[in-house]
């Protein structure tokens, strides 16, 4: 009797942390494929395919008795996934059991498109901005039970036994796994909408983040014409790489979320009359006339000192500090525009050339090398394409 006691509680343990996994397997895709139409479909397939897996491995908590817990990943489909996802589970779902076939396949078919459909009313009825609770979580619970109805379709005989001996057990199995379950993947929903917030605010709020590379080449541009720059530019080229906790969580969208976070502890170190903006998706520059270079090494070295310190928290994942270089430049004389806005980004065909002194922190030195070097290969690349004109005109 203690070895079938043991195992039925395996059988329960097991199940139920398959089904967990299911909640952990949702945020992942959802998470990794952001606003992407197939994501749905992708959770609906693995929901699914957790349902089937339920099937063939069903729980015996008395000898004669078989309940398997198909059911709860449909319902979390349709409560969770929308139309789409709950659609792609339930395809999945229903083809396998056909493929068992038995007496109560009808009955079993039935039962899992009505669990489907309850999950969508159930998430139509309680979707919000809000956090939905335990007492949503066991309205879902009571919900489902609907799907009883479908017993109906049964032989006489095989229906009472069903209502009189596993309905129970079923029911009160329902109750603990569904609503654990759904605060899982509620939880999860709620991290979503806070990540959306985020990113929302990383790309239309012009104030939450670093003015743009458009902004930037306005505002330099008239500090070129109005003569600011006329004796040099002190500038400030910051690249940034997010850290591997905030990547491997965060995906393609974590560089705005980063320079969001990077921007409210920078702007309050920005002395007045310095001019800056984020060239491309992990570079910023600041710029300020030659007579401000004092206040740029200040402001080089709080962002050194001070904002790399501290690790950036972002929702859902561990703290992470970001990979920081800053680099102090002076440009002599008026440099080509867009050599000054492209120092602080990756690759060769963006960093353009006329750097006078770099200095990393640790003093300045000269990079008169590494400028002949890029200068020849500029100029090699310039004389590639007007041969290449050339050709072409002669043709």
């Amino acid at each position: 009797m203690s070895q079938e006691l043991l195992r039925t509680v395996m059988d329960f343990a097991g199940s139920i942390a398959m089904i967990c996994l299911l909640s952990m397997a949702y945020g992942t895709v959802r998470r990794r494929l952001p606003g992407i139409s197939l994501a749905p479909q992708l959770a609906g397939i693995t929901f699914g395919l957790v349902a089937v897996l339920q099937m063939h491995a069903p729980i015996t908590p008395f000898p004669g008795m078989i309940i398997d817990l198909r059911n709860i990943p449909i319902l979390l489909a349709g409560a969770f996934l929308g139309a789409r996802g709950m659609l792609s589970c339930l395809i999945i779902a229903v083809g396998a059991r056909i493929g068992i076939g038995g007496v109560g396949l009808a009955s079993g078919v039935v039962s899992m498109i009505l669990v489907g459909g309850l999950g969508l009313a159930w998430d139509a009825i309680t979707a919000g901005p809000k956090r939905r609770g335990w007492k949503a979580m066991f309205g879902l619970v009571a919900l489902m039970s609907i799907h009883l109805v479908a017993l109906v379709m049964l032989p006489y005989e095989l229906m009472m036994w069903f209502v009189s001996f596993a309905a129970g057990p079923l029911l009160l199995t329902y109750a603990i796994v569904v609503p654990v379950a759904g605060m899982m993947l509620e939880n999860e929903r709620m991290q979503m909408v806070s990540e959306a917030r985020l990113r929302a605010v990383a790309r239309t709020d012009p104030e939450a983040t670093f003015p743009t590379r458009k902004t930037l080449e306005a505002e330099a541009s008239q500090a070129f014409a109005t003569g600011q720059f006329a004796k040099g530019v002190a500038a400030i080229h910051m690249s940034f790489r997010p850290g591997l906790a905030h990547s491997s969580f965060w995906g393609e969208n974590v560089r705005d979320l980063i320079a969001v976070s990077l921007h409210q502890r920078i702007a309050p170190l920005i002395p007045e009359g310095v001019i800056f903006g984020q060239v491309c998706d992990d570079g910023v520059v600041f710029l300020a006339p030659e007579n401000m270079a004092l206040g740029m090494d200040g402001l080089a070295a709080s962002i050194r000192r001070d904002v790399v310190t501290e690790a950036i928290r972002l929702p859902g994942s561990a703290p992470s500090h970001p990979r920081l270089t800053v680099n102090r430049v002076d440009y002599e004389g008026l440099p080509d525009l867009e050599d000054l806005l492209d120092g602080s980004c990756d690759g060769t065909e963006q960093v353009k050339t006329p750097v006078r002194f770099v200095s990393d922190g640790s003093g300045d030195k000269r990079l008169f090398e590494m400028a002949e070097r890029l200068i020849a290969h500029h100029r090699r690349t310039a004389e590639r394409r007007a041969h290449s004109t050339l050709e072409r005109r002669d043709g």
